[in-house]
């Protein structure tokens, strides 16, 4: 085994474990965010949570950092070989354009915590529209987003193997 292929193992290990973290921390404050119905828990809850996001956010900045490193040397990697097909490519374009939403979302929660007790209350009162609106914003929505790019990566690896295997 060659120092690049190590090396690349390496960087691949590294994407995946950060990619893990950030969805794990993520997933942790969806659970302890979630306020009871009291008015007063709510408040005490939002505490919390801001408290929760101070503690994670970071590991989350580490996370980030990791991820676009070893992101950018595996897609230079990968880009550079003479084997790359149309499906890995639009595959990758969606990963990229999911990767830069899932950051704006963070980047605006970061400037306005929003309780996800909002979840709760605003799904009775409206749509599935709004409902969904909902899920798919803010930290919920980072970590669905999150979850999605986790699995397009290993759909491109498996892309990218099967490249290989064949020619």
């Amino acid at each position: 085994m060659s120092v690049s292929s190590i090396f690349l193992l390496i960087v691949n290990w590294l994407h995946i474990m950060a990619a893990a973290i950030w969805i794990g921390t993520n997933i942790v404050q969806m659970i302890l965010a979630k306020p009871n119905s009291n008015t007063i828990q709510i408040t005490k809850a939002r505490k919390g949570f801001q408290q929760i996001g101070k503690v994670f956010k970071p590991l989350v900045d580490i996370c980030i950092i990791v991820l676009i490193a070893t992101g950018a040397i595996i897609v230079f990697n990968r880009l550079t070989s003479n084997d790359i097909t149309v499906v890995y490519v639009v595959t990758l374009g969606i990963k990229i354009t999911l990767t830069a939403w899932m950051l704006i979302l963070l980047h605006s929660e970061r400037r306005q915590v929003t309780a996800i007790s909002n979840l709760n209350q605003n799904s009775r009162e409206s749509g599935w529209f709004n409902r969904t609106k909902l899920i798919l914003s803010g930290y919920n929505g980072v970590t669905v987003v999150g979850i999605l790019v986790f699995f397009l990566s290993e759909l491109l690896s498996s892309l990218f193997e099967e490249i290989l295997r064949l020619n």
